[in-house]
């Protein structure tokens, strides 16, 4: 995409936020903030596929860009980017953007490789997840997402560390206890605000 450069700040961002439909926005200097209020069918335009966009256009006008739905509806909450905050983090880590498939498995080798971990698990929002293991060469598994509707993603990640280490504890293998771990996460997002998964819920499910 091409976007065009101004002086006016508050202009450079909208565009850079494109085709997000802003509604208003407030810039901080003093912190080179910028709070930008959008119709809540507009917030995953703004935000994009992995907090991608809202990264992006952060990096192009050089403001850390906070998203608010825009006051007057029902329940508003502030957008946090939670969901999207595990795949960004990946990113930040790697030094690179995530673009395409063979973007993720370029990303996971080069964790992997920085850190020296034998394995690396990314969790993906709606795409899931993906482990990767060391080897002779690195073992890309990706395990699709598993719910059915998405109520409130609130404490998955909580989820998946708990399940994740329960299993391996009880000596499953890396594969299983993420297979468990994914499943769980598919169980709690349905639900809504902070929730648990309980034994048969899980097994329901197998």
């Amino acid at each position: 995409d091409v976007i065009n450069y101004t002086n006016n700040n508050q202009l450079f961002i909208q565009r850079a936020l494109s085709p997000a439909k802003i509604t208003s926005i407030k810039i901080v200097e003093d912190t080179k903030r910028a709070q930008i209020y959008l119709k809540p069918d507009e917030v995953s335009l703004a935000i994009g596929k992995g907090g991608l966009n809202i990264k992006l256009a952060s990096q192009l006008t050089g403001y850390e860009i906070d998203v608010y739905r825009e006051p007057g509806g029902e329940d508003e909450e502030d957008v946090n980017l939670e969901e999207f905050s595990d795949e960004i983090e990946a990113q930040r880590a790697a030094g690179m953007e995530i673009i395409s498939g063979d973007d993720l498995l370029t990303l996971g080798g080069m964790l992997l490789a920085k850190f020296d971990f034998q394995a690396l698990l990314v969790t993906r929002g709606e795409e899931g997840m993906s482990l990767f293991e060391k080897g002779r060469k690195i073992d890309h598994t990706h395990f699709p997402a598993q719910a059915k509707e998405v109520y409130d993603v609130t404490g998955a990640g909580d989820t998946v560390i708990g399940v994740l280490a329960l299993a391996l504890a009880a000596q499953a293998n890396l594969k299983e206890a993420t297979s468990l771990a994914n499943h769980a996460a598919g169980i709690v997002v349905g639900k809504v605000g902070t929730s648990t998964v309980s034994r048969e819920e899980l097994i329901s499910v197998l």
